[in-house]
């Protein structure tokens, strides 16, 4: 089943099995509203990021720019993608500590000895 979008650029056809088209488009509205009018963004924000999750980064970036640029300039003024479509990869600040390392509680004896029983 495909799903006909109207944009700026002419016409989108869409064969996604669910409508992600019309939700992005209604959730990147009401994150500017919320933005404009100042109160909590974060269930919004987290709906955006799981329709990520859902499409893949890729096809999210796709289907994003052509819903960001059929939004009402007034939207788009609210309305920061770099937020949602980066890659943010999560690194760990500090390293695990290895069964035969030393402890590092400083008893000098090894962690599967000591601390990591």
């Amino acid at each position: 089943r495909a799903i006909l979008f109207l944009t700026a650029q002419g016409l989108l056809i869409s064969t996604l099995p669910k409508n992600y088209h019309r939700a992005l488009e209604c959730y990147l509205k009401s994150f500017s509203m919320e933005n404009q009018i100042g109160v909590d963004k974060t269930k919004t924000a987290d709906s955006i990021r799981q329709i990520r999750k859902v499409l893949g980064l890729s096809k999210f970036k796709e289907v994003c720019r052509v819903v960001y640029d059929g939004l009402a300039k007034d939207f788009q003024a609210y309305v920061h993608l770099e937020e949602f479509i980066e890659n943010k990869t999560v690194v760990k600040g500090t390293d695990k500590v290895g069964r035969n390392d030393p402890c590092p509680c400083g008893s000098n004896q090894k962690y599967k000895k000591c601390c990591g029983k």
